[in-house]
């Protein structure tokens, strides 16, 4: 279909959870349906040109708001974590899209949501495919000497200023957002041993990377400062049943490059996925 031929409706729909999803719909759907989950401490209409670069090329997208997005934080807010996450709301959100459009979802993460994407899989059901962007482990043997003393140093503090305010300040500290103790003490425990062993998780989400055997398409950012190469292949090194493709993207404009820029550009990171997500689905 012409990239710009559709146009699109976007609504906001609550689950008995409490979870939000914003919704975009384009008006006629020529490809597969797509949810997608955040980085950390970011809202969902951070992704407004990355979406629409999405379903101006047919696919609807399923935005999910992670519970902070929308309430009075850290006041009102449950101390969740990333077994939430990935046991609740990522597959609630999941299976939400599959009944509503008959279809097995592509799921496309950014970073954190990345993270939660993989470690989500085996719980949410048959899936059409994985897409993870500027996403890796925080693991701080990841990538060199610099990346070890920057992360190391971060997985160490985070959990004694999470326990000195009982959240994570973030923008006072310029990193990941306000965020609840047990996402950042989950963070931070991934960073010191380079495991997914979230606190108060009912099932082993480590070991459920192994279990996902579908496409799985990794799309790394230059000029990433925050997920190194060595970071992202220490995710996917996890993910031994996946059918893994990577692919790099190397923006001309400087804008657009590194860990958040990428989402200014409506066309590229959009276009990838579209070939991608469309071949797989296609092909299955």
């Amino acid at each position: 279909m012409d990239a710009g031929a559709a146009t699109t409706t976007s609504g906001v729909i609550e689950l008995p959870s409490g979870l939000k999803l914003t919704v975009d719909r384009p008006a006629e759907q020529s490809a597969p349906v797509i949810v997608l989950l955040a980085a950390m401490g970011t809202p969902a209409k951070y992704y407004d040109r990355f979406v629409h670069g999405l379903t101006r090329r047919g696919h609807p997208v399923v935005r999910v708001r992670w519970r902070d997005e929308d309430r009075d934080f850290p006041l009102n807010n449950p101390n969740y974590g990333y077994a939430d996450l990935a046991e609740v709301d990522a597959p609630a959100a999941i299976n939400w899209t599959r009944e509503q459009f008959g279809e097995n979802p592509v799921v496309v993460g950014h970073s954190l949501g990345g993270q939660i994407a993989s470690i989500s899989a085996a719980g949410a059901g048959p899936l059409a495919g994985i897409a993870v962007i500027a996403s890796g482990t925080n693991y701080w043997r990841g990538s060199g000497l610099r990346w070890a003393l920057g992360v190391g140093a971060v997985s160490v503090i985070a959990p004694l200023i999470v326990r000195i305010f009982g959240y994570w300040p973030g923008g006072r500290l310029g990193f990941g957002g306000r965020q609840t103790a047990n996402v950042i003490r989950d963070w931070a425990r991934l960073g010191r041993t380079g495991r997914f062993e979230p606190e108060h998780a009912k099932t082993d989400l480590e070991g459920s990377l192994k279990e996902y055997d579908g496409p799985l398409l990794s799309l790394t950012i230059a000029g990433d400062v925050y997920v190194s190469r060595g970071a992202t292949e220490s995710l996917l090194t996890k993910l031994t049943s996946a059918r893994i493709e990577r692919e790099r993207w190397k923006p001309d404009e400087h804008a657009h490059r590194g860990h958040f820029g990428w989402t200014r550009a409506e066309n590229r990171p959009a276009e990838i996925i579209h070939e991608w997500a469309t071949r797989v689905v296609n092909n299955r």
